[in-house]
């Protein structure tokens, strides 16, 4: 579950990229249930796997190419445009708190107001 603003602003961002998106998990629906996450409780919360070309997308950031580098640049751009605020991925992403431990295989973005 992810709050409707989130939800629009995140499709916004696919919208205006083109890109196909692997979301790997969002947030409980009710806010209490623990998903497995310090985060992931309030519906402003979205994890998806690094962008690729053929769709499928990457849980491994040090095998991305510049182009899919590129993709994910503009990617977060576009989510930064449409008002999430904190991205944490492996670090070969910029706008990504490098957290390597944590979302290596994946990246965090989280739109709190």
């Amino acid at each position: 579950w992810t709050a409707p603003s989130v939800a629009a602003a995140f499709n916004y961002a696919v919208n205006q990229t083109v890109v196909a998106v692997v979301v790997n998990d969002v947030s409980a629906y009710d806010g209490t249930t623990n998903l497995g996450h310090k985060s992931h409780r309030n519906g402003f919360c979205i994890d998806f796997r690094y962008i690729t070309e053929n769709g499928i997308g990457s849980s491994d950031y040090t095998a991305l190419t510049p182009a899919q580098i590129s993709i994910n640049n503009t990617f977060l751009d576009a989510l930064h445009y449409a008002g999430f605020r904190s991205f944490s991925g492996g670090g070969s992403i910029h706008s990504t708190i490098v957290d390597a431990a944590v979302h290596s295989n994946h990246i965090h973005v989280d739109r709190k107001y």
